[in-house]
């Protein structure tokens, strides 16, 4: 039954989350930037847990006062991680053609159309592993050239793989991962 229901395209694109690669500037909503727990970040859980068990076994207040204002700082720069990123415009740039072997030069638009600054914003791709950390102002647009290694001949294609970040001022070990899915301009 399940079978016959996935057997249309449409059904088992929404079921399995699929959306094709947008073209052109893509806005990142409240619905795009979702937060993702790094090592660090489930090594902080660990360590709040282990305050919470020991401040309830030892029947300290202290303990109790320390556990939940450092769960509360996280909490806090979660949000302001998702402010980061929320309402950032981003879009794909043209990337020139290269040789086998040589870097291919990734360019990502990021336009902050909000009337505050955006610190600390990191692009990176993902398989690669190339990053670049940027500090966008109000209302400007930045441009984030990442130098990829390629390894064949043929179409590199990076649109899944590439990823903004944005962490708060305060490097939280949580941050706030997003995807855009926009796809790189051919040369």
């Amino acid at each position: 039954m399940m079978r016959a229901l996935l057997a249309a395209p449409r059904l088992r694109n929404w079921f399995y989350g699929y959306a094709a690669p947008e073209r052109g500037s893509v806005v990142l909503g409240h619905r795009r930037v979702y937060i993702l727990p790094t090592r660090l970040g489930w090594l902080y859980a660990a360590t709040l847990g282990i305050l919470l068990v020991g401040s309830i076994n030892y029947a300290m207040q202290l303990g109790f006062a320390l556990t939940f204002l450092l769960a509360g700082l996280g909490l806090v720069a979660m949000v302001h991680t998702t402010r980061n990123l929320a309402r950032l415009s981003v879009s794909a740039g043209r990337a020139e053609p290269v040789f086998a072997g040589e870097a291919a030069q990734f360019r990502l638009y990021l336009d902050n159309r909000a009337r505050y600054d955006r610190p600390a914003l990191l692009v990176r791709h993902q398989r690669s592993g190339a990053q670049l950390v940027l500090d966008l102002p109000a209302g400007r647009v930045g441009e984030a050239v990442l130098a990829v290694p390629t390894s064949r001949r043929g179409c590199a294609c990076s649109a899944r793989s590439l990823g903004a970040e944005g962490t708060s001022r305060s490097r939280s070990s949580r941050s706030a991962r997003t995807r855009s899915r926009s796809r790189s301009s051919r040369a």
